[in-house]
């Protein structure tokens, strides 16, 4: 069986086409998205189950970018792990929850301390371990 094939053509094709195709950023630490849920959870002050939902309230669609971003961020996981860990049923609702913390993380400093609180609990977790 094929698993995960890119693209479908002769080899010279495939070879040119694995050359050009973008590559993702580094991960900058493998935290698992267990890890990152239970973190967000408790900086949000919101649920796993209500991470797992597309809420209207505010406290919880953050929570949950703010989930996307520091899953795709700080995790090897693909977007459609993130997308099943927040209840998404397109992987462009994680991209574009990824984008939506990007944009807060340059204006709005409650998001920026809650990014930094994940990660502050992310790293003391690790250190514990």
């Amino acid at each position: 069986p094929v698993l995960k094939q890119l693209f479908v053509g002769d080899e010279d094709f495939v070879e040119q086409a694995m050359r050009q195709r973008p590559t993702r950023e580094p991960v900058e630490a493998g935290y698992g998205l267990g890890e990152i849920v239970q973190a967000v959870s408790k900086v949000a002050g919101v649920s796993r189950e209500q991470l797992s939902k597309a809420l209207k309230e505010q406290r919880v669609q953050r929570g949950r970018e703010l989930l996307m971003y520091v899953g795709r961020r700080y995790s090897s996981a693909s977007l459609a792990e993130i997308a099943r860990c927040v209840g998404a049923r397109d992987i462009s609702t994680v991209s574009h929850g990824v984008r939506r913390a990007e944009k807060y993380l340059g204006e709005d400093r409650d998001f920026q301390r809650q990014a930094d609180q994940v990660l502050k609990k992310l790293a003391r977790s690790r250190i514990q371990a």
